[in-house]
């Protein structure tokens, strides 16, 4: 869904018209610093995550132990586990977004 959340109500109002015309789903949230913020945390955790099974690929590989069936066997757990795959996994997007935080 694309988040959407506006300076005022009129703005909110005119951004959601705007998506729900291209975006199947649209979630509205009460202002424009909370859309921002739900975007910077789901770059963050992806950031976050990717760094994470990129550093276990390199112990496991170390130990001789194959990162992707570990990543396999994890999956199939019913709870608790969201898969990343070792990789570059940068945006400009998250670059942007972490560089206004600082700010």
């Amino acid at each position: 869904p694309k988040l959407v959340g506006g300076l005022d109500s009129a703005s909110s109002d005119a951004a959601c018209a705007l998506y729900q015309a291209a975006f199947e789903r649209v979630h509205r949230v009460s202002r424009a610093e909370v859309a921002e913020a739900a975007k910077l945390l789901e770059n963050i955790y992806r950031a976050v995550n990717i760094a994470l099974v990129n550093e276990l690929k390199m112990l496991l590989h170390k130990m001789d132990i194959d990162v992707w069936e570990v990543l396999d066997a994890a999956e199939t757990k019913p709870f608790g586990f969201h898969r990343f795959n070792p990789g570059p996994g940068w945006s400009v997007c998250l670059c942007v977004c972490v560089c206004r935080a600082a700010w």
